[in-house]
């Protein structure tokens, strides 16, 4: 039987030793980037105990290095459930205060996985618009043959649009676009209505166009205020969690376990949803705090 072995810096390699025979390990002089590793290298060895000891000294003792380089930790934490605490971590560090992060260059260079989810959170606390210019110029870097230098929409042609359509396509439905007001949406939004799919297009159009504009749906400010709160994701709990709305989409209870209505805010995950409930069937309340 032949065994991988990750690769390991050899400094890293020398720490697990020393831990392996003597069951301790000394970090405090350590690079912080070499404690990344060693964190990474122990979950891979399935060294339970030293993988805690590292993660818990990196958000007690290294939180500023963790926020300089969220790309390459959310790059890591999102790949294995054994980080949940670290990408939990660095989720609500973004979530509180994301302006530094959404306009930093290393912005830009955020994977997919990672970006898509920050934009799926109810609690980030900065305006949707500032969120959309993000998203572009992440998109922009994103997609083949574009680059910064390609960011002047002047020399764009239909390809290019539909390139920058593709790089977006999963992202562009977690934006809250009843929260840009009608300046920002002229200005900013509607010269890209090539990237944006037509259904919600439309319903874009119709809520700045009709009388529809009391309408306000917001990120939660405060979760200890919110409705229901579960795992960090916040949205509307009926009946104990029997009907929940969170992050546009709609899931019921049915034996005990909570199932997807729509996989999408236009697709249904089943035909066989279709006959039992819709947006227009659901009762809406007026929740006031007493």
């Amino acid at each position: 039987m032949k065994f991988k072995i990750p690769y390991i810096n050899p400094i890293v390699f020398e720490i697990i030793l020393k831990y392996i025979y003597t069951g301790e390990v000394d970090i405090t002089g350590q690079s912080r980037l070499i404690v990344f590793e060693l964190l990474v290298a122990s979950d891979e060895l399935l060294l339970e105990e030293l993988f805690e000891h590292v993660r818990d000294y990196l958000i007690e003792k290294q939180a500023i290095w963790i926020q300089e380089n969220f790309v390459l930790v959310l790059r890591t934490v999102f790949k294995l459930a054994s980080y949940k605490k670290l990408q939990n971590y660095c989720i609500e560090t973004i979530c509180a205060d994301p302006q530094p992060f959404f306009t930093s260059k290393n912005f830009l260079s955020l994977n997919k996985v990672s970006l898509y989810n920050l934009l799926r959170r109810n609690d980030l606390q900065i305006d949707e618009i500032d969120i959309w210019d993000c998203l572009i110029k992440w998109g922009i870097g994103q997609t083949p043959g574009f680059g910064i230098r390609n960011s002047d929409r002047t020399m764009w042609n239909k390809k290019s649009y539909e390139a920058l359509k593709k790089t977006l396509n999963h992202f562009i439905p977690l934006i809250r676009f009843v929260e840009i007001s009608s300046n920002d949406y002229f200005d900013k939004v509607r010269p890209y209505k090539a990237i944006i799919p037509d259904r919600i297009y439309e319903e874009i159009e119709e809520f700045y166009f009709k009388d529809t504009r009391n309408m306000k749906i917001n990120r939660v400010v405060n979760s200890s205020y919110a409705i229901y709160d579960h795992s960090g994701m916040n949205g509307i709990n009926f009946g104990g969690g029997d009907l929940v709305l969170e992050n546009d989409y709609l899931t019921l209870s049915r034996s005990g376990n909570y199932e997807n209505l729509r996989k999408n805010r236009f697709e249904f995950l089943d035909d066989s949803y279709k006959n039992q409930y819709g947006v227009e069937e659901i009762e809406a309340f007026s929740v006031v705090k007493i």
